[in-house]
């Protein structure tokens, strides 16, 4: 009886909090208020190898998982990869309704606080990243799935 009431009870918590944490939020950049992304000093500029129709024109191909930890130094493609997670788990939300997809939900979520949680960049590289993948929200969205 207790596991039934835990499995009903806990993934509705969870879904709860999480929704409270994104209204809190006011940035829009990551999905609960507690997370940190810390600019580097301006000293510490990222400088890209390729120019911006290069980097363009091989976007899709330029996502990478940033490893699991607090304050790492993310590149751009790591950035990436947390924005688009970030747009996909909003697209998400509302479709975990079962208790099985509440669950695959809660561990995109847990994936996405472990390695997006709280990181650090070089100036100007986050605003780049959220302007390149603001051309590609529709796209994210459209193939957001949680399975």
């Amino acid at each position: 009886m207790f596991r039934l009431l835990a499995r009903l009870f806990v993934p509705g918590v969870l879904l709860l909090l999480i929704g409270y944490c994104s209204q809190q939020d006011s940035d829009k950049t990551s999905t609960a208020s507690s997370y940190t992304h810390t600019q580097l000093s301006p000293s510490a500029q990222y400088s890209p190898s390729q120019t911006p129709e290069a980097q363009g024109a091989d976007l899709e191909l330029k996502f990478s998982e940033p490893p699991v930890g607090d304050d790492n130094v993310l590149s751009i493609a790591q950035i990436r990869w947390c924005l688009r997670e970030d747009i996909r788990i909003e697209a998400l939300r509302p479709m975990a309704t079962t208790n099985p997809q509440i669950d695959q939900f809660n561990l995109v979520v847990d994936n996405y606080n472990r390695r997006c949680g709280s990181y650090r960049y070089y100036e100007g590289t986050l605003t780049r990243a959220q302007q390149e993948l603001e051309t590609m929200r529709p796209q994210i969205v459209a193939e957001a799935s949680l399975y």
